[in-house]
């Protein structure tokens, strides 16, 4: 304004960035405000997780809302992949005189349920490695994992909270388990995530 009162310039007008993800099966739905009152803004959506430990690109668009339906082809891969994605959005907006500003978003995570996937038998001395242990193979890696393993006298032959690690068929000592029956307790959890308990029975051959 100038002595008298009257407008000389104004400014562009900068927003807040507020980013809400919900999901809903292997589908992440993003949302976030309109930067307004400014023509031409690009918004770039950042994504890490499943198969990446930072942050990249997934996607620029000019709108204000992304439906990510990519999560649903890491349930196919063999190889296991992180539960936990996460999500920012970057507003890149081009000013009238030539200048750029950049508005970034809050972050937000979500956790893909995983798909659980468990052997009935294994053979600790067969020729293939993948068969010489017995563990559960997930399609995401859960937050939170036990296993146990009990003998058939319910007695703990094994237990662990890391999701990599096998039932080789030792027993207290490091001595072979005998051949038979065992069962396993699985639990499996992420956050804001109902705990999934499973129990069955595994059985341990020799060749």
């Amino acid at each position: 304004m100038n002595q008298c009162g009257a407008l000389t310039t104004r400014s562009d007008t900068l927003n807040n960035l507020v980013l809400t993800v919900t999901q809903q099966n292997l589908t992440h739905q993003l949302d976030w405000n309109e930067i307004r009152y400014l023509p031409g803004v690009v918004y770039q959506v950042y994504r890490k997780g499943g198969d990446t430990d930072s942050y990249q690109i997934h996607l620029s668009t000019g709108r204000q809302a992304y439906l990510d339906t990519d999560i649903q082809h890491f349930k196919y891969d063999m190889v296991s992949k992180k539960s936990e994605f996460c999500y920012y959005v970057r507003a890149k907006i081009n000013h009238t005189t030539d200048r750029q500003s950049v508005i970034t978003s809050n972050k937000r995570c979500v956790y893909a349920e995983p798909q659980i996937f468990l052997p009935n038998a294994f053979i600790p001395n067969a020729r293939m490695q993948e068969n010489r242990g017995f563990k559960p193979e997930f399609s995401f890696v859960p937050q939170h994992y036990l296993l146990i393993i009990y003998d058939r006298m319910g007695r703990k032959v094994f237990q662990s909270a890391d999701p990599e690690d096998k039932w080789e068929g030792k027993i207290q000592g490091g001595q072979k388990a005998p051949a038979g029956t065992y069962t396993y307790y699985l639990e499996v959890k992420n956050p804001g995530a109902p705990l999934i308990r499973k129990r069955g029975e595994i059985t341990l051959i020799y060749r």
